[in-house]
């Protein structure tokens, strides 16, 4: 299942066979159930069995290896939603995050990938209706890739700021990004989106938040849809069909009860008591 930034693949062979690939179109997590597979990329070579975690990134090739009665369920996302996952502390700006190891930090963070890639297939893309809403799809993509940065060590995560992305880093940065957040929030918005409207790098918006906002580029996101969610419940006759599940993944938002919780917080009401009595 391709839906732009990411391709979801339930694999299942019955039979053992060779490949050959160039280079991945992005990064590739995979939940191995049974059987296995080797990748070999020049001298290295790794095998995965039942229960690992399968994690290549796009370095290029040739990649070649075998595949033996393997069964497993598998991701290849974009490596730009990972970019746009990486904090502040980022090394870089402007180049992919580097992944320095296949293998996760520990049993914990590998289960912490393995439950949002379930949580991908499952909560997200089998649902007919919520794999109709691009903001729940990219929602459920970034949980993904921000399990990735925090499983799989990488030179993102705690590594210096770039002085460039410090100096950038002004109340008028924050100003222009709230400004289009506001105009294009039914959009599906990277970081590289918001940062590109504000004229400053990813890492110096990240950085500009920090210092003059009291959330993050994407919390101010979340904040904006969350309003405009309330909006359209506010104004919504149940009489039509409109539901709160509906309204929820109108906007982006993968899970009912944080939905709820926040909005109650927000509004001092649940979701659905402003649909029924506003």
């Amino acid at each position: 299942m391709n839906t732009g930034i990411l391709v979801l693949d339930e694999a299942k062979y019955g039979c053992a066979f060779s490949f050959e690939f160039e280079a991945l179109g992005g990064v590739l997590v995979a939940a191995l159930h049974s059987g296995s597979a080797t990748y070999r990329r020049g001298p290295r070579s790794e095998t995965f069995g039942p229960g690992d975690l399968t994690f290549l990134t796009p370095e290029p090739g040739p990649w070649t290896g075998t595949v033996r009665t393997m069964q497993a369920t598998g991701v290849i996302l974009d490596p730009a939603v990972i970019g746009d996952s990486a904090p502040a502390g980022a090394r870089s700006a402007d180049r992919p995050v580097r992944f320095t190891a296949r293998k996760p930090c520990s049993p914990a963070a590998a289960q912490l990938v393995r439950a949002a890639l379930y949580f991908l297939r499952d909560g997200v893309l089998a649902n007919p209706f919520a794999r109709e809403s691009p903001l729940m799809v990219a929602s459920a993509g970034r949980v993904l890739a921000d399990a990735l940065l925090a499983a799989f060590p990488n030179d993102a995560v705690g590594s210096a700021p770039a002085l460039s992305d410090t100096r950038d880093a002004g109340g008028a940065t924050v100003d222009r990004a709230v400004r289009f957040i506001e105009e294009n929030a039914h959009r599906d918005l990277r970081l590289a989106d918001i940062a590109r409207a504000a004229r400053v790098t990813p890492r110096a918006l990240q950085y500009a938040f920090a210092r003059h906002a009291d959330c993050s580029p994407h919390g101010q996101l979340r904040r904006v849809r969350l309003d405009r969610a309330h909006a359209d419940l506010k104004a919504a006759d149940p009489a039509d069909g409109l539901s709160v599940a509906k309204v929820a993944a109108r906007w982006g938002f993968t899970n009912a009860g944080r939905f709820a919780a926040a909005y109650r917080a927000a509004y001092g009401v649940s979701p659905s008591t402003t649909l029924r009595y506003w």
